[in-house]
């Protein structure tokens, strides 16, 4: 599927794997990072790809990653994921600062 990764970025390393599992069934390049800092590291290489960011991974920090990453890896998709029952403002502040829907 050429040069596009999937980053799949949580502090919990069995959800890394179950996505990666997933993922790399379907043919996909994978890298799993337990942190926004080897995310942003890692994606800011490649011209191209989707980070599946657990909110959990960014708590405190949520606009200010996006939009580093954002800025550093601009080929790259950022897609929030978390548990049930996130309250709608920080689905909102993720939004704002630029994860994609």
């Amino acid at each position: 599927m050429g040069q596009l990764t999937f980053w799949i970025a949580s502090a919990d390393t069995q959800r890394i794997k179950r996505w990666e599992t997933l993922l790399v069934r379907e043919g996909w390049q994978v890298s799993g990072v337990t942190s926004t800092e080897a995310l942003l590291l890692d994606a800011s290489q490649a011209r191209l790809g989707i980070a599946l960011v657990d909110w959990e991974l960014l708590r405190g920090r949520t606009a200010e990653a996006i939009r580093r990453l954002r800025a550093q890896a601009p080929g790259v998709s950022v897609v929030m994921t978390s548990d049930p029952g996130l309250a709608p403002e920080k689905v909102i502040e993720g939004l704002e600062a630029g994860a994609d829907d």
